[in-house]
């Protein structure tokens, strides 16, 4: 693998994320409501949430060219649109109007989030939310190398369970959780959420 350096994310790096997001989760539901969903909403409500905890890769040449964030499961989004439910509201109907059979991705969502995993008394789950790689740097291990850097952080927080959910509908997404030490958990709604138990680390 190339010089890759991993860095926190923080709010100077917004603009680069993104841009991958959009570029590469193109159809995920957060990339349809568009730039200032991602500005104006979910990360100012990131960088304000304590339970929020992301990084970035940077090439040799220091572009950014890939992230991975996490939240503590069952709250993020949440207390995200309670933040600002009129904007998100606003965001919602906008994209209708320009696509009206985001509807239905709406509709899905809302499924989404009734959806609940068990978890013992003393389990401390934190869920990965996103994770990409710019398209020209994939297959060169930095997906694997975000996962671990961020399991390491978590586990100095005492976090002992990491979630993630994928779509069917992108089944390497799924390959490459399993590939990580994840197991599927649950299959609903067109999605698998998957688990891991995090390493513990001196």
């Amino acid at each position: 693998m190339q010089d890759i350096n991993i860095h926190p994310f923080s709010e100077e790096f917004i603009d680069d994320v993104v841009a991958i997001f959009q570029k590469e989760l193109f159809g995920a539901f957060s990339a349809k409501l568009g730039e200032n969903f991602f500005k104006k909403l979910y990360f100012p409500y990131f960088f304000s949430h304590k339970n929020s905890i992301g990084f970035i890769a940077k090439d040799k040449d220091k572009r950014v060219i890939g992230f991975i964030l996490a939240s503590q499961h069952g709250n993020f989004y949440s207390f995200l649109l309670k933040s600002n439910l009129l904007l998100f509201l606003f965001l919602c109907i906008k994209r209708i109007f320009k696509d009206p059979s985001f509807i239905f991705s709406i509709l899905s969502m809302l499924f989404v989030f009734n959806v609940s995993i068990d978890f013992k008394g003393d389990e401390q789950p934190v869920e990965l939310l996103y994770m990409a790689v710019d398209s020209g740097f994939q297959g060169m291990g930095i997906g694997q190398k975000l996962v671990k850097i961020i399991e390491r952080d978590l586990s100095k927080r005492k976090y002992n369970k990491f979630l993630v959910q994928t779509l069917k509908a992108t089944p390497k997404a799924r390959d490459f959780y399993l590939e990580s030490g994840f197991v599927d958990v649950k299959n609903q709604f067109g999605r698998y959420w998957l688990m891991k138990d995090i390493k513990v680390y001196d």
